[in-house]
């Protein structure tokens, strides 16, 4: 129309859903099953996602058409308030999952520490990567159930996704 041409060779592409970001903070279980997010023994806050309860975990699932190195970055707080002022410790777990109840396979562990000192700490950014591939496309995080009692949590503020090779 404006007398202009231009020739290019076609270009195949898949629509992963990766990269990714979400931010928790003021979502809700709607806008989470509206993401693609399962959530399962979860708590739902205002600003954070709790993963304290037993066996609680959420997974989302991504269209992987082959094998490949996904980058994460987690932004959490452990929260473990008691009168004792005790250290307690929790351990989190990524991992790919053939389904949305998992588990994980080959997930990573990352530990994450309360301090003795009214046992809050600041909000923390932890880091890993996971393979996923056709047949293990959900994107899982669960815990090894750590101490509940007082006023704790365990709460997720957001997440990042990306390929950790992406120009291969």
């Amino acid at each position: 129309e404006n007398g202009y041409t231009f020739n290019s060779s076609s270009f195949d592409t898949t629509l992963s859903g990766i990269p990714y970001n979400y931010q928790f903070y003021g979502e809700n279980n709607n806008n989470l099953e509206q993401e693609g997010w399962t959530i399962s023994n979860t708590k739902w806050s205002s600003s954070y996602l709790d993963i304290i309860n037993n066996n609680a975990s959420t997974a989302k699932i991504f269209c992987i058409t082959q094998a490949d190195e996904i980058s994460y970055n987690l932004n959490f707080k452990y929260y473990y308030y008691v009168w004792n002022l005790k250290k307690r410790s929790a351990t989190l777990y990524a991992g790919a999952s053939a389904s949305q109840t998992g588990p994980s396979d080959n997930a990573s562990a990352h530990s994450i520490e309360s301090n003795a000192n009214a046992g809050a700490i600041g909000r923390n950014d932890i880091s890993g990567s996971i393979l996923l591939e056709p047949s293990k496309s959900w994107f899982m995080l669960s815990h090894n159930n750590p101490s509940t009692s007082g006023n704790t949590y365990l709460g997720l503020y957001s997440i990042h996704l990306e390929y950790t090779h992406p120009n291969e």
